[in-house]
């Protein structure tokens, strides 16, 4: 099983509602299940700094990498991509919101950096 580690949480399970709108003692609940899981052996922990999706007629896969290696395969149906891409975009929006500072994408990057001429970088 993957964690991905995020500050703000949210929950998929059918059970538990979006922790924006939920109650102190469902927050707790959720952070004290992700504190256990983070702590259990029984859960595979992966640092990755990078990614590539891929999607077939019946599912998703997101390929993780780390340093352009891959690390790990993860599954899942459209439904479930499509609801992790908004809960992510979600926690990054808040982010944005509190910190008053936007967060970069690795394309936004990958752009700014082809435009630098490499003899600029020889100094």
């Amino acid at each position: 099983m993957l964690v991905l580690y995020v500050f703000f949480y949210f929950s998929t399970s059918l059970h538990e509602r979006n922790i924006m709108s939920s109650s102190a003692e469902q927050e707790k609940q959720l952070k004290d299940k992700l504190n256990e899981a983070i702590k259990s052996e029984q859960v595979d922990k992966v640092y990755v700094n990078g990614f590539t999706c891929y999607f077939d007629v019946a599912d998703v896969l997101v390929l993780f990498e780390q340093n352009n290696q891959a690390k790990i395969a993860v599954n899942m149906s459209y439904t479930l991509a499509k609801t992790l891409g908004t809960k992510l975009l979600s926690l990054i929006r808040l982010l944005e919101e509190k910190t008053g500072q936007e967060i970069m994408t690795t394309d936004y990057i990958h752009q700014k950096i082809n435009l630098i001429n490499p003899d600029e970088n020889e100094a």
